[in-house]
C-alpha cells in the first residue's frame, strides 16, 4: 500500500543547483509590497538602531581591584560588568 510519503517527489540535484537565493533588496522589496497590499503594520524585528551617539570599542588593562569590584558590583544589580564600568566612568566625567 502506498503511503503519501511515497507519492511526493524529491527534487533532483538539478533542480537544486538551479535554485537561487534571495538577495536583501528583493526580501526588502517583497516584504514591502505585501505590507502595502495587505496593509499590514510589522513591528522591526532584530536590534533596535543605534542612537546619535555611537561607542567607539577601546581596549584597556585595569588593575584585579578595580575588575573584582565591577564584576561584584554587576552580579548584585543583575547587569553586565562593563556597564558597571562604563556607569561609572559617566558619573565621573560628568563631575568634571
Amino acid at each position: 500500500m502506498k503511503t503519501k510519503r511515497d507519492e511526493i517527489k524529491r527534487p533532483s540535484i538539478e533542480t537544486l543547483r538551479r535554485g537561487h537565493r534571495i538577495t536583501l533588496e528583493k526580501h526588502a522589496k517583497y516584504s514591502k509590497a505585501l505590507d502595502e497590499q495587505f496593509g499590514l503594520d510589522r513591528p522591526r524585528m532584530g536590534r533596535p538602531p543605534k542612537g546619535v551617539e555611537r561607542h567607539i570599542p577601546v581596549s584597556l588593562r585595569l588593575p584585579p581591584r578595580v575588575l573584582s569590584w565591577a564584576k561584584a558590583k554587576a552580579k548584585r544589580l543583575s547587569i553586565g560588568y562593563q556597564t558597571v564600568l562604563k556607569d561609572a566612568l559617566l558619573k565621573l566625567s560628568a563631575n568634571q
